[in-house]
């Protein structure tokens, strides 16, 4: 037992009940149809009022920023320590591979299930209510604490970019959307494409199917092709068409892209079929998944000269996904994380040097905070005296609001050892761990705002 037990099994049920509140909201963002106040939808809109209202329950005060952000805050100060962390979500996609309703939360065997129980409403929501429990335990605040939710860190984080235009940034803080013990490291993010125009061939690409979900490598995909003069095809080939038509099934292992390494890439296998029957297709097609084939297999990028690794930060990774028929081309996007001491203009020379019209679709600098500092030292000693483990720094892939702060790091909230189907069917999280973290975020917070 220690000093917040008897408060967090006090707030438990409340706690499960406005997950559930928040859980049931579809809060994908959507930037098609900004209206006064709601630039990214109704569904964020409908998330920000819901935590408000949480959040005024809870004896906050609530600054909303024009439909962009809202903060909760407690007590008023220039130097504040804040939380950032987001209430928008990757849509549910494919409902019918969830095991239970993506947008309620069912909690079974202990295991709380909905899209947002990890990514980010469970671990914002429990930061609003570690500073609820600091205050009913009477702790004396020596700093305000700020618990801010943006609207777009999944899409363009647009929110953020509004918010702290306006807004100081906090004396330190952290973001709830990484791993426990400390991530003081985030990879810089690159995205480009490249295009290769279409040509004439017996094979008419009709549809690619599989890549509905952006930033992730599928696990299968489908190419269906049309052919006038099927009599002419080998008997392999002859066997697979019905009506002029075939659909041609490669399947892999799906990860997110920020993890190539955990992929069986069915891109691949795409690239080695159509190369054994090149006579047959699109000159285009055939070009663009030869170059795929040789220079992104790799999943560290020595294949196509990026291949970089620091000390402290790990490797570079690249990932092939998001293969597109487009009106006049067909066109591929590469997902980049590289670490300190590789400069991203570097990068891109090289990856010009080997693909035509490559376009950056997407760039956020790294983060990198020494693991000697003040912030890093308090939240080591906050994840120890609940664990009782030494919390080593890591390095991660992914990418956390932390980014946007001049002193911060992503904290939590996932443990490892447990897969929480991030951005996948079956989102989940272990009820013990979410309690667990709370524990971890009252006593960081009492570290950060109130020793």
């Amino acid at each position: 037992m220690s000093k917040y037990s008897f408060y967090i099994n006090k707030y438990q049920e409340d706690l499960l009940k406005d997950l559930d509140t928040l859980v049931r909201i579809p809060s994908v963002s959507d930037e098609t149809n900004p209206v006064d106040k709601k630039p990214f939808g109704q569904g964020v809109a409908h998330a920000f009022e819901a935590y408000e209202d949480i959040a005024k329950r809870l004896g906050f005060e609530v600054e909303q920023d024009d439909g962009y952000a809202i903060s909760a805050n407690y007590l008023d100060g220039e130097d504040y320590v804040g939380v950032l962390g987001h209430l928008d979500i990757i849509d549910a996609h494919n409902k019918e591979d969830w095991e239970y309703d993506p947008y309620k939360l069912t909690v079974k065997d202990g295991i709380l299930y909905g899209r947002g129980v990890n990514d980010d409403k469970g671990p914002l929501l429990i930061n609003l209510y570690a500073v609820r429990i600091l205050r009913d335990m009477g702790c004396t605040f020596k700093r305000p604490v700020k618990v801010i939710a943006g609207g777009a860190e999944e899409t363009t984080w647009n929110c953020m970019k509004h918010y702290f235009k306006t807004h100081k940034q906090p004396l330190m803080g952290y973001s709830p959307d990484g791993n426990f013990p400390i991530v003081n490291g985030e990879k810089g993010i690159l995205t480009f494409e490249t295009s290769y125009p279409k040509e004439d061939g017996v094979f008419k690409v009709v549809e690619i199917r599989g890549f509905e979900q952006d930033y992730m490598i599928p696990s299968q995909i489908e190419v269906c092709v049309y052919c006038e003069k099927v009599e002419g095809l080998s008997t392999e080939l002859k066997n697979a068409f019905k009506d002029h038509e075939a659909t041609f099934t490669f399947t892999g292992k799906s990860a997110l892209t920020r993890n190539p390494q955990r992929a069986v890439n069915p891109l691949f296998e795409l690239a080695d079929f159509v190369q054994k029957y090149s006579m047959y297709f699109d000159g285009g097609f055939v070009a663009l998944l030869q170059d795929v084939a040789q220079y992104l297999k790799d999943p560290y990028g020595q294949d196509c000269n990026i291949y970089y690794e620091d000390v402290d930060m790990g490797k570079t990774s690249i990932a092939a996904y998001m293969l597109q028929m487009k009106e006049d081309s067909y066109s591929v996007r590469m997902d980049l994380r590289y670490p300190k001491g590789i400069d991203s203009l570097q990068i891109e020379a090289s990856l010009c040097a080997l693909f035509p019209s490559l376009k950056k679709i997407r760039e956020k600098r790294l983060l990198f905070v020494p693991k000697d500092s003040e912030l890093i030292q308090k939240l080591a000693d906050a994840y120890y005296s609940v664990t009782q483990e030494k919390a080593e720094p890591i390095t991660k892939g992914g990418a956390s609001y932390a980014r946007v702060l001049d002193c911060g790091i992503a904290f939590g909230a996932t443990f490892d050892g447990y897969d929480t189907k991030c951005h996948q069917p079956n989102e989940s999280m272990p009820l013990n761990d979410l309690l667990r973290a709370l524990e971890i975020y009252c006593e960081a917070i009492y570290l950060l705002a109130c020793e």
